[in-house]
């Protein structure tokens, strides 16, 4: 039956197993070069011995034997159909083991050759059908010289032992016990010869145990052989006593040889069913690409006409070979009738006659591989023959390339969803899980060996502004494309993995210490700080690193994380775009933030914070002109926390928002009770806002909320923003300043001179005023770049017709040398340092 072997049987020799994958794919090893040699070297020792058999019975002298040509004749055109109207039957349908075996009538006319004509002109006629038949089957040239050879051999070995046991021509006449002893040595001896050499090329190229191969022939057909050899005996026989006696006496063979057919029929389809069970079941405990081919290959290769077989997809590209589909030549062959079979959606047939001359493939069956419906490959199994099939045999050898087929669609499916289980979907690359499963795999291999594994934490700064202004399909873009700088970045043997939002994480297993470590980030930082477009903006994109190594005590994954993140943690506070690596201390550093984290969160509401005010007035005069609200937190167990500890935390967090817009609420109120008697000028209440407060869609609404609950004049509030913070988004800051200056509400630039602002936005910007850093009013009076600095701020805000506050103003001789510079107001200990409300009316009045 096609796709399974056959078992070499008497009447019918040799079929070459299909080609193991390591012969196919020309690896030329001593061990491949060996198997491939034996084959031919014991084909040629046969040739050898049919040659000198052959020789020597022409030497020996032969007892006269009366033949007429027109007998020979005859018996040569029955071997001739004889070798045509083999039957293949398995041993028990449904066998698992695959074992079967050939009747075939040809041994009928060989038997009778042997004991009616001289050895040498039976051999000639016996191993004449046999090279007929297999010039006709296009069989392979190993296949026909060595099947001929074979026949050739025992035809005229059994001969000569007839001959030596007196049953030759008439002597067969003799009905004694004695000639029907040695009718029965010649038939064992023509079943020894054929057998032998059949069962050793067998075992030489499938690499199978040469006895059980031999007991498993003799089980399953040396009975049935026996029998049809009898009947060439009792055929010769009647001959001799009258050639019409011979058809009479064949009508049982043909009969018998009709039932044989319908009974291997039906085992045919009984196997092939069977068969294709197996196959199922092969296929459904293969979960990949790779898997279902290895099966499939292994499958097809026990095959008797299977001489390979090939896998071939577009999407992704994917090509997989075995046996005669392998090499460059039927990768050659596979490509293109693989755009054939895309081309028409259906199942090809192509007969290939072997014109290329270095494949032994025949017929190629490829069927298009459907993703969806659309075909984007193909499976092929490829025939050593042309003329194998029946249409039952076409059918099915499509059903088995339809089971692979969709066996193939099922995995590549698998492998799809396996890849999105763990890989991210925006970026491609390895997601948190994937990320996960290969740090503790690489951690307890490199425990084993005592090297350190390394983690890299990248988070891309203020990402959420990105995200918050221009959308998130902008964000995304930028994600995109900042993964692929960093996949650029890092080595290949390295891990890079997104972990969430604008979180990276690369692991190193290899030449993983702190300073390689360290080095990896410094290359990361680099190629993320080209610019990138952006729907039409070029934008720089700088990120912060937190490294963490591991260390002996150190050593679980979890540990190594939360390390990394630590050491991330330190890298953002100390200012952003750096890089920071893990130590000890960090941990407890970082239990403390997680404290006043949550101290935070319960303090808004607890109402736990407090304002203070510091008084900004006219340096000249000393007039209060209106004050800076500075929020602090009065903790119930640790006093009252400095706004540089818990600002930047609420920050993070996000609290600020909330912070925030109490804050503004409750100057607002505090502004409202201060002001003077109607028709005076209003006193100026200053709150800062953070920059996340000020990328809020909301921000407007919340000002204009905190101004209508207090009943203030929108005059008498003026928002601080830094010039860093303005500077992030020109065109949304532009609008969302617009849109304070729409509702009367101040703007001053906050630390002006410290940031990286271009003057050319301050016409641009509807703001009033300036104030310029504590840090130039220091060194005011000693430092003449100071000095100098002040000097071109004052004279840009007035040419700007802007005012200008100087913070930080401590000592007279500041307030001296900045009223000669010019400037309008100041604020600073020297006028009043922080105060809660209740004691800033007293001093007011005794500043009056």
């Amino acid at each position: 039956m096609p796709g399974e072997p056959i078992t070499p049987a008497w009447g019918r020799t040799w079929l070459p197993p299909s080609q193991p994958r390591e012969l196919a794919a020309d690896s030329w090893n001593v061990r491949t070069i060996a198997l491939r040699l034996r084959v031919p070297g014991f084909i040629g020792l046969v040739c050898l011995a049919a040659g000198g058999v052959v020789s020597l019975s022409v030497a020996l002298p032969s007892p006269g034997v009366s033949w007429a040509w027109w007998g020979a004749l005859l018996l040569f055109a029955s071997i001739l159909l004889s070798e045509a109207g083999s039957v293949e039957l398995s041993h028990a349908a449904g066998d698992e083991d695959g074992s079967r075996y050939v009747v075939s009538v040809a041994t009928i006319p060989h038997i009778a050759s042997i004991l009616l004509l001289p050895p040498p002109v039976a051999a000639l006629l016996a191993g004449g059908g046999m090279l007929v038949d297999e010039l006709r089957g296009r069989s392979p040239l190993p296949r026909l010289v060595f099947n001929v050879a074979v026949t050739v051999l025992s035809v005229c070995t059994a001969g000569l032992m007839a001959m030596s046991l007196g049953v030759l021509g008439n002597a067969l006449m003799d009905e004694s016990w004695w000639r029907v002893c040695a009718f029965f040595g010649v038939i064992v001896t023509y079943y020894l010869v054929n057998t032998l050499p059949v069962v050793a090329i067998t075992t030489i190229s499938s690499g199978g145990c040469f006895w059980r191969v031999l007991a498993t022939n003799a089980r399953d057909s040396a009975l049935a052989e026996l029998a049809v050899a009898v009947v060439g005996g009792l055929a010769a026989h009647e001959w001799l006593h009258g050639p019409a006696w011979v058809v009479a006496g064949l009508s049982p063979v043909l009969i018998s040889q009709l039932a044989l057919r319908s009974i291997g029929a039906r085992n045919r389809k009984a196997e092939q069913i069977g068969s294709l069970d197996r196959l199922g079941r092969a296929l459904s405990a293969a979960f990949s690409v790779e898997e279902v081919f290895d099966a499939s290959a292994a499958y097809l290769r026990r095959g008797g006409p299977v001489a390979g077989c090939f896998v071939e997809m577009r999407d992704p590209p994917v090509h997989l070979a075995d046996g005669a589909a392998a090499g460059s030549n039927g990768r050659r062959t596979a490509s293109e009738l693989t755009d054939r079979a895309i081309g028409t959606s259906e199942p090809l047939w192509v007969v290939d006659p072997g014109r290329r001359g270095q494949s032994s493939a025949k017929t190629w069956l490829v069927l298009p591989l459907a993703q969806g419906a659309t075909a984007r490959g193909s499976v092929g199994i490829v025939f050593e023959r042309t003329d194998v099939f029946r249409a039952e045999d076409r059918a099915y050898f499509e059903l088995v390339a339809e089971r692979i087929t969709l066996a193939l669609e099922n995995a590549r499916r698998a492998e799809e969803l396996t890849r999105m289980a763990f890989h991210d979907a925006l970026t491609g690359l390895p997601n948190r899980a994937l990320l996960l499963d290969r740090l503790e795999q690489a951690m307890l291999r490199n425990n084993r060996h005592s090297r350190p594994v390394a983690i890299l934490f990248v988070d891309l700064d203020n990402f959420k502004l990105v995200n918050d202004s221009l959308g998130h399909d902008a964000g995304d873009s930028l994600l995109r494309r900042a993964a692929e700088r960093l996949r650029g970045a890092v080595r290949a043997e390295d891990t890079l993995a997104r972990f969430g939002g604008d979180e990276f994480v690369v692991l190193l297993e290899e030449h993983a210490e702190a300073a390689e470590a360290l080095a990896a980030a410094d290359r990361m930082a680099s190629a993320l700080r080209s610019p990138i477009e952006i729907e039409g903006r070029s934008m720089v994109v700088e990120a912060s690193f937190g490294v963490a190594v591991s260390a002996p005590g150190r050593d679980r994954p979890a540990d190594l994380l939360r390390d990394a993140d630590l050491a991330l943690y330190r890298a953002k506070t100390d200012g952003k775009a750096r890089s920071a690596l893990f130590e000890p201390g960090l941990e407890t550093a970082a239990v403390r933030r997680l404290d006043l984290e949550n101290d935070l969160r319960h303090a808004i509401d607890a109402g736990e914070f407090r304002l203070f005010y510091q008084p900004i007035v006219q340096l000249v005069s000393g007039e209060p002109v209106g004050w800076e609200a500075l929020v602090r937190w009065l903790h119930p167990q640790r006093g009252l926390v400095a706004p540089s500890e818990f600002i930047p935390v609420a920050e993070e967090t996000g609290l600020i928002v909330r912070l925030g817009q109490w804050v503004l609420e409750e100057a607002c109120r505090q502004s409202q009770r201060w002001q003077p008697h109607p028709g005076s000028r209003p006193l100026v209440m200053n709150v800062n806002l953070s920059g996340r407060q000020f990328q809020q869609p909301s921000l407007v609404d919340g000002v204009k909320r905190a101004l209508d609950l207090a009943g203030v004049d929108p005059r008498s509030l003026k928002l601080e923003i830094t010039e860093s913070v303005v500077m992030q988004d020109v065109d949304a800051a532009s609008a969302t300043l617009g849109a304070l200056a729409a509702l009367g509400v101040g703007v001053a630039i906050d630390d002006f001179g410290t940031g990286y602002s271009s003057l050319a936005y301050l016409k641009r910007f509807p703001i009033q005023t300036l104030k310029i850093d504590r840090s130039f009013v220091n060194g005011i009076v000693e430092d003449l770049q100071d000095a100098a600095i002040v000097h071109s701020v004052v004279a840009l805000a007035t040419t700007l017709n802007l005012t200008v506050v100087a913070e930080g103003v401590e000592t007279l001789s500041q307030q001296r040398r900045l009223i000669e510079l010019g400037c309008d107001l100041g604020q600073g200990y020297l006028f009043g340092r922080p105060a809660p409300a209740a004691e800033e009316p007293m001093r007011m009045l005794q500043a009056a």
